[in-house]
């Protein structure tokens, strides 16, 4: 999709404890914007948690992510 779980990137905008409560509400997505290219995708609850997991924390986010379009790793910002 737009974005590859991965490695680590810088910081969470919003912060939350854990992405299941976070995104309790259907209609909230866990947006991803890589700081190398620009590329901005958003995630539907369902891909987020599926690929994360309901126990993820904010660090185990940022631990998997990359870009999906230049393949930059530690410069992926994630935020809900």
């Amino acid at each position: 999709m737009g974005a590859r779980a991965v490695a680590p990137g810088p910081s969470m905008p919003r912060s939350f404890y854990l992405l299941a409560h976070a995104m309790e509400d259907p209609r909230v997505v866990l947006r991803l914007k890589c700081d190398a290219c620009r590329h901005e995708v958003a995630w539907k609850r369902e891909q987020a948690l599926a690929v994360f997991g309901h126990g993820a924390t904010p660090n185990d986010v940022r631990s998997r992510i990359k870009c999906g379009r230049c393949g930059e790793t530690g410069r992926v910002q994630a935020w809900i």
